[in-house]
């Protein structure tokens, strides 16, 4: 569990934490700062601003890859920071309680899961619009209240419409495994892999799909751990990886990704980079 105090925080907003846009952004929450109740947060790659992403579990990572397929959005900006002075102010007009950090008396700095920038053309006016992303079972009456002052902060000060909720409701649960199958994979070292050649795994996993080798994942992998006499499931983790990374894409939402999955489905990303 992290350790807040305001001399933390105040560094962390001095290096401009949950500010900038683009490639430049810089997530307010970290991997090590999540909370005890958030016991599998992931990374993973954008595929729209191809930059890591601070996500706290598998719904965050189904909503951005949902977030990433409208047209209409062209930047996505994750724990993004709300001004603690006005959230404070907000709160105390609605008289409720602002949340502090876990076992502390210190008000929490509170962020909006999503911050979208939204394209400007002759159809659309440009804009921004927050996404928080929830389990509908810990939708309780204090997490409403949260919810009820960063909407009122999102449309006084960014001029926002009303905060959007996105809950696992949107889409399956088998989809939001195969996310976490996905995403569960990012953190990859040659290290990890004694012995074994990451690009030349790489190589054969692109070979395959210019093959569009219509059988399953799993297979595939297995197939190619065979011929490079790797330990059997060296090439599948790395797989996941590339997806992760977003050096390999697949159409998430038309059925789950998992192993069973045909490697036909795959494509290769033109704009992904090698593992190293």
């Amino acid at each position: 569990m992290p350790n807040w105090t305001e001399t933390k925080i105040s560094e962390k907003v001095r290096q401009n934490h949950g500010r900038g846009e683009g490639m430049e952004y810089r997530s307010w929450l970290k991997k090590k700062e999540r909370k005890s109740s958030e016991s599998n947060l992931n990374r993973v790659k954008g595929r729209l601003v191809r930059r890591k992403y601070e996500l706290r579990d598998n719904l965050d990572v189904t909503a951005l890859r949902m977030i990433e397929e409208n047209p209409r959005v062209i930047d996505i900006r994750e724990h993004y920071r709300l001004d603690r002075e006005v959230t404070l102010a907000i709160a105390d007009q609605l008289g409720i309680k602002h949340p502090c950090y876990e076992n502390t008396v210190i008000p929490e700095v509170l962020t909006v899961n999503y911050l979208l920038t939204l394209t400007d053309d002759e159809l659309f006016t440009p804009g921004s619009i927050g996404v928080e992303v929830a389990w509908s079972s810990k939708l309780t009456k204090e997490a409403l209240l949260r919810l009820d002052i960063i909407s009122l902060y999102l449309e006084h000060e960014l001029k926002t419409p009303p905060l959007k909720v996105f809950t696992e409701r949107e889409t399956s649960s088998e989809i939001i495994k195969g996310f976490n199958w996905v995403a569960s994979a990012y953190e990859i070292s040659s290290t990890d892999f004694p012995g074994i050649n990451l690009r030349k795994i790489q190589s054969h996993l692109l070979d395959e799909i210019s093959r569009n080798n219509p059988n399953p994942i799993n297979q595939v992998c297995k197939s190619i751990d065979g011929k490079l006499k790797y330990p059997t499931g060296s090439c599948l983790r790395i797989c996941r990886a590339m997806l992760a990374h977003a050096i390999l894409t697949v159409d998430y939402f038309t059925s789950p990704i998992g192993e069973t999955t045909p490697f036909s489905s795959l494509s290769i990303n033109s704009e992904g980079e090698f593992l190293s």
